[in-house]
């Protein structure tokens, strides 16, 4: 469905969108002159945040399958003992393999000698299951974007542009101070009127 006037056309698949948005429309002052206009408010308020949730935790399981994979492979094609299997592939890639489901990944021995590698991300809960989306997940781009606003200006000789992106700031600083580490005492330089009180209290001592 469509309205259009000689201001606005509006698309949508639904007439109650359209006879909802329609009479909000109006024009206001732009700091800006320009063709093109975007604004994207805070997605993770949005109602497709849990479709989005969804979509990502599908790609970031790939993710930690793969690591699995390579595990695996350490011991059924270079016949590393399962469990150094994380050890020797985090040696041959100077890296740390990281769950990024926020699981750890952990070597389960069989009952017939032999083991593979898990992450405790994809175990089932209480009821079976494994649930869609982790408890407290957030997908790596919704834990620090917030919104959008650009325009885009185009002109015979030139093109601008201006964006602006909100985002959220971690709660925590990304490097911690030790907390065993007590604070450096200040050091005490004494005053001129202090060395002379010590030096006249030398005095003093060999006088007597």
């Amino acid at each position: 469905r469509r309205y259009r006037d000689e201001k606005f056309t509006v698309f949508s698949l639904q007439q109650g969108v359209l006879d909802e948005v329609v009479p909000q429309l109006r024009l206001e002052e732009a700091e800006r002159a320009a063709q093109i206009r975007l604004h994207f408010s805070d997605p993770t308020r949005a109602q497709l945040a849990p479709t989005v949730a969804r979509m990502s935790v599908m790609r970031t399981r790939g993710t930690t399958l793969g690591n699995l994979r390579l595990m695996h492979a350490m011991t059924e094609q270079l016949h590393v003992p399962g469990p150094d299997a994380k050890a020797v592939a985090e040696l041959i890639l100077d890296a740390r393999l990281v769950c990024p489901l926020g699981g750890e990944y952990e070597y389960r021995p069989r009952t017939d000698g032999s083991g593979y590698w898990t992450s405790t991300a994809l175990e089932p809960g209480p009821d079976g299951r494994t649930a869609d989306v982790p408890a407290g997940w957030t997908a790596p781009p919704l834990s620090w974007f917030r919104g959008l606003e650009a325009d885009l200006a185009m002109t015979r000789t030139e093109l601008s542009a201006h964006v602006e992106v909100w985002m959220r700031l971690p709660e925590k600083p990304l490097v911690a101070e030790p907390a065993d580490v007590a604070p450096a005492a200040p050091e005490v330089v004494p005053t001129p009127e202090g060395a002379n009180a010590k030096a006249q209290g030398r005095e003093d001592a060999k006088e007597e």
